[in-house]
Order: structure tokens, then sequence, then C-alpha cells
């Protein structure tokens, strides 16, 4: 028969045991000591034999357990983790993959993503000036970003990875979620004028892995802003060849200042 202590027993034990009433008051374990305690406990408590498996912390306990850490580490100070330290963590991550629910519960769980954080966040920034060695501290950290984690290498995997993301979601396009929001000016200029002469069209139609402006009748209007189109012809030339090439679309462009100066007659152009 297991003998178990009761949870007012379990909370007298501990009680007796913090702080100064505790034996290890004040000492600390040597180096050898917590390297024969760590090859003491490799291989127990592991899996059904842990005596918390299947079990989960309840809502108060976890605020216990985070702000107890937050207390320890502000106190302890940063941590700086070695290189082998760092080498064999990498290791033991390789190849392994997170769960979609693990991923969702830790995208809900991130606080930044909260409304009543992304709240509380501003409000504390607002009319807060950064000052100019907070300003100098901010730009060394994004050219030491880009010299040691973002080389061209590591640019290439994110984009493709990005554009593979896109392809399966293009809901999640921001050129998608900004065009739900607003037109820009030269793009409601020929939407309302197509709509004035009761013509159909597509806006913003998802032609993998690009966009188009408007779809009319078959035929792909494209707006090119001063801006963002400027020496970028061979790269447009391109895009509407590979839209050509999978749908068999015809691609006629427009530049801004066309739009606004001669928008009916480009109309009747397009529809004509």
């Amino acid at each position: 028969m297991t003998f178990k202590h009761t949870e007012e027993a379990k909370k007298k034990i501990s009680k007796a045991s913090k702080g100064k009433n505790n034996g290890f008051y004040g000492q600390k374990h040597t180096e050898e000591s917590l390297r024969k305690m760590s090859e003491n406990r490799k291989g127990k408590c592991v899996g059904e034999e842990n005596p918390f498996y299947g079990k989960t912390h309840d809502e108060e306990t976890r605020k216990k357990i985070s702000k107890g850490v937050r207390k320890a580490n502000k106190k302890r100070g940063k941590i700086e983790f070695s290189e082998e330290h760092r080498r064999r963590l990498s290791e033991a991550l390789k190849g392994k993959k997170k769960s979609k629910e693990h991923c969702e519960k830790v995208s809900q769980n991130n606080g930044s993503k909260r409304k009543e954080v992304r709240d509380k966040i501003s409000e504390s920034r607002m009319g807060q000036k950064l000052s100019e060695e907070h300003r100098r501290k901010l730009k060394e950290a994004q050219v030491r970003m880009k010299e040691t984690y973002w080389t061209p290498e590591k640019r290439k995997e994110y984009s493709e990875m990005m554009k593979e993301r896109f392809r399966k979601n293009p809901e999640m396009h921001p050129t998608r979620i900004l065009s739900k929001i607003k037109m820009s000016g030269p793009e409601k200029i020929v939407s309302d004028y197509l709509k004035e002469r009761g013509v159909e069209f597509e806006y913003n139609k998802y032609m993998a892995p690009y966009f188009v402006d408007f779809v009319v009748d078959g035929l792909g209007i494209e707006i090119d802003g001063e801006y963002w189109h400027q020496d970028q012809e061979d790269y447009d030339r391109e895009r509407d060849a590979i839209i050509k090439e999978k749908y068999g679309m015809d691609i006629v462009r427009f530049p801004v200042y066309r739009i606004i100066n001669e928008g009916p007659d480009i109309i009747d152009e397009i529809i004509g």
C-alpha cells in the first residue's frame, strides 16, 4: 500500500522547509554536486513515470509560476548561453516540427496579439520620444542583424517560404488585406468609372503568385504608380509574361498620371 500525504500535510511540510527553516539556506551547490544531480536525474521521471504525467496546471498555479519565474529572472539578471550550449540546443531541435495545434496555442497565448495588451502598450508609449542613444542602439542592432542573420541565403530562404505561404493562403497576402481596407486614389477612379458604365469587373484578382488590379472581360488592367514601378520595367514584363503563359490573360498597363488626367478616355479604351 502506497502512503500519500494529505494536501494539508503537504502544505505544512512545504512551509516548514522554506526560507531559513531549510537546512540548505544560504548555501550553493558546487559544480561537481550539480553535475552529479544532473547525472542522477537522467532517464528518471520521464513520460508516464513522471508524477505530473497527463496533468495540467490550473490558471491560478500558472500565474504563480509565471510570477515566480519573472521574479527569479529579474534577480538573476540576463543569462548568457555559451556557444556550446547554443549548439546543443540547435542540434536537439533539428528536424523537429511543432504541431498545428501547438502553433495555434502559442499564437493565442502571445500577449502582443491580444487587443487589451496592444492598447496598454500603445498608451504607455504615447507621447514618448526615443533618445538619441536609444536610436543609435536600435540602428546598431539592425545592422548586426543584417550582417549576422539576414545573409543572402537566409533572405532567399525566407522569401521562398513566404511565397509558398501566400500561394497556399492568398487571403493572408498583405496586398489582399490592404485591398479590403481601402482602394488607392487611382484605383477608386477606375472603379467608379467602370461602375458608372455598368461594366462588371474583378478587383485585386489573385493569379498565383501575383495580384492583378482589375480584370475586365478577361483583360488584366494594371495601374502603375510612379514610386512603386520606377526602374522595374523588366520585372513587370516578366510578370506579365508569366500571367500570360499560365492563364492566357493579356495585361494592359496605365501610369497613374494618365488615370488622373484621362480617366474617361482610358475606360472607353478598355471597354471599347
